[in-house]
């Protein structure tokens, strides 16, 4: 990817989370390839609610219905059907309080119908990680559809 697309997708995912920071939710994800390929920040690290978002050691409780709702939302409103997910395994630790399901987040997208690919990348500012061995294997049947979300950690700040 040249710089200056990928500087690009970083300017508008900085946007996107100072809109929801701010309320506005009217926009979630950024489409890369119109109808393809979208790109979001995994659910709650924008949010208006300041407990719920940037980096929470472990989100609360009442955060739960947030994130079944950004699920819901990225399903049945944007229509993705197959998640990308490139957090690094230190991340998924924030969304156990919330009990979704056995398997945490990942295991709640694929309960939800997600075809899931987990490619874990360092994230720049906290470049602790493990490689993964699980990526795309696991899921039988899972063909990633053309209505993909590929999902990161943002590695620069905004107003959360």
């Amino acid at each position: 990817m040249g710089k200056k697309l990928e500087d690009l997708i970083k300017n508008e995912l900085r946007r996107i989370g100072n809109k929801l920071c701010a309320g506005d939710d009217s926009e979630i994800v950024l489409w890369v390839i119109p109808g393809e390929l979208a790109c979001s920040s995994r659910p709650l690290r924008y949010h208006p609610d300041r407990r719920f978002c940037g980096r929470p050691p472990r989100l609360p409780p009442e955060a739960r219905d947030e994130v079944v709702k950004w699920v819901d939302r990225v399903k049945r409103s944007v229509g993705i059907r197959s998640i990308i997910c490139l957090l690094d395994h230190g991340e998924f630790g924030r969304y156990s309080t919330l009990k979704l399901v056995p398997g945490g987040l990942l295991g709640f997208y694929r309960n939800q119908g997600f075809c899931v690919c987990h490619l874990p990348l360092p994230d720049p500012l906290y470049l602790k990680t493990k490689t993964s061995e699980e990526g795309c294997h696991g899921q039988r049947n899972c063909k990633l559809s053309r209505h993909r979300l590929w999902q990161l950690s943002t590695n620069f700040r905004s107003q959360c």
